[in-house]
């Protein structure tokens, strides 16, 4: 290959490798920020020192390029592998965190490394030639998988996807054989046995995945538990703990959506960007697989719904995930109806209300501040609060809040807690405190960000230290 050849089938890749790169930095595939611009910035000079003939720039353009492709593709690739995501496994999709795309560029030299000895011993065959040849196939597979798309949703099983990767390699080498260095038959023979085998091998590995079983997912095993709260660990991901301060359902999600106590245990509806999945209060996933999750006020079914071309189809799971209404119902307002079923649906999480009035204590608003009186008159507390709620136990909390000045222009809430006669018990220096925990617990959040958690004899039975965000109320896991 001459030179002009050599910095023809230069420019290809390194133009491609600059593009990628700019769109790195440009939709974030990474959560690294200066990352997407040392990649840049990289890529401009490998192609600046293949143009000016070094030809060692090509190595780092190889691996630069391999590394690009294998994160790019990365989620996708895993959720043809583990089809049936779940919290133990899956992935976020197209966030990497540091650790991830290390493990990914090391992978990269690998890939690099091995082609490098197969191509060194057994094909001797040009490397920028081979390199345009695999992104050029790439290229008109993923066009074909695109056009194939926009068809009607058509979607190309992974094997009808190596058989267009290996034709459109086939039909290159044909084109640009005079290219390739390939001088002995015994090469091109060693070479179309590859690109036949690697394809191949990858078709049938995802194709054998398509029946695997789900993931293994790791049950809670710890001590035994009444209630469980929804808690946000400091990277905001979403998960829930039970009294003991253990984490039931791991700190994995962007949110918990909906909760359900029933007599057989707790329905847990968790989301993230693999999408819904439906718990129970040990954190086995009783179904992932259906389009939406409907909790009803009366029952201790879930009713279930999936969409597909002819519409809607509804039916139900029970406390193990177990299909006990087929889908055959075109609403769920029909299943109810037939199945006799109260359709009062639960829009959000259980949870216990704080009250504004108790047989003895009332609270009561002029001029937007509140207070507590008794009902025979009493001040318990005067008309300067901002919020005043009341607990419905036995004996009654008071919880007020006033708004003070934080920082000159900052205003804040601070909450103090009270007895039933006005004593304080805990003084305004807590950001939060929440007095509506079904096991009749007092979260309190201090300006030190620090939680924890009083019983009714205000004794510390829970401190969570600073390792969470925020915690919800505490629910009970049983009817």
């Amino acid at each position: 290959m001459n030179i002009i050849n050599e910095k023809k089938y230069f420019i290809v890749p390194g133009i491609l490798l600059f593009l990628i790169s700019f769109l790195d930095g440009l939709y974030q595939f990474n959560v690294i920020s200066y990352a997407s611009l040392i990649y840049l910035l990289i890529a401009a000079l490998v192609l600046y020192l293949g143009i000016i003939g070094i030809g060692k720039a090509r190595i780092i353009m190889y691996v630069l390029l391999c590394y690009h492709i294998l994160s790019i593709w990365y989620p996708s690739f895993y959720s043809m592998l583990f089809p049936y995501n779940n919290m133990e496994e899956d992935i976020i999709w197209a966030v990497y965190d540091f650790i991830s795309l290390f493990m990914i560029f090391v992978l990269s030299l690998v890939v690099i490394l091995v082609l490098y000895f197969l191509n060194h011993f057994l094909w001797k065959v040009r490397t920028l030639w081979l390199c345009n040849m695999i992104i050029g196939s790439l290229i008109i597979m993923e066009i074909t998988v695109l056009i194939f798309g926009m068809i009607k949703g058509l979607v190309l099983q992974s094997f009808v996807k190596a058989g267009l990767w290996i034709a459109a390699f086939l039909v290159l080498w044909r084109l640009t054989r005079g290219d390739s260095g390939l001088a002995s038959k015994k090469s091109k023979i060693l070479l179309a046995v590859f690109i036949f085998l690697v394809p191949g091998i990858i078709s049938g590995i995802l194709l054998l995945s398509k029946n695997n079983v789900k993931p293994k997912v790791k049950e809670y095993q710890g001590k035994d538990f009444s209630y469980l709260a929804v808690a946000t660990d400091v990277s905001g991901y979403i998960g829930m703990i039970n009294e003991w301060g253990d984490e039931v359902i791991p700190c994995k999600f962007t949110s918990i959506e909906k909760t359900k106590a029933c007599k057989d245990g707790l329905f847990i509806l968790a989301y993230n960007d693999t999408g819904e999945y439906l718990m129970n209060d040990k954190g086995k996933i009783l179904a992932d697989q259906y389009d939406s999750y409907t909790f009803l006020e009366q029952s201790d079914l879930v009713l279930i719904s999936i969409y597909d071309e002819s519409g809607e189809k509804c039916g139900a799971v029970n406390v193990n995930g177990e299909l006990v209404i087929p889908l055959k119902y075109d609403s769920i307002e029909k299943l109810c109806e037939t199945e006799g079923l109260d359709d009062t649906k639960i829009m959000g999480t259980d949870r216990r209300k704080t009250v504004y009035e108790t047989d003895d204590l009332e609270v009561i608003e002029k001029n937007e501040k509140k207070g507590v009186i008794r009902k025979d008159g009493k001040v318990i507390l005067p008309l300067k609060y901002y919020s005043v709620f009341l607990t419905d136990t036995n004996p009654v909390y008071i919880c007020a809040g006033q708004a003070v000045v934080h920082n000159e222009n900052e205003i804040m809430i601070d909450n103090a807690l009270f007895d039933q006669n006005g004593k304080e018990l805990i003084p305004f220096e807590n950001h939060s405190i929440i007095i509506n925990n079904e096991n009749g617990w007092i979260q309190v959040n201090n300006r030190e960000k620090n939680i924890y958690f009083l019983n009714q004899n205000l004794e510390k039975v829970l401190n969570l230290g600073d390792q969470y965000k925020s915690v919800g109320v505490f629910m009970k896991t049983r009817k």
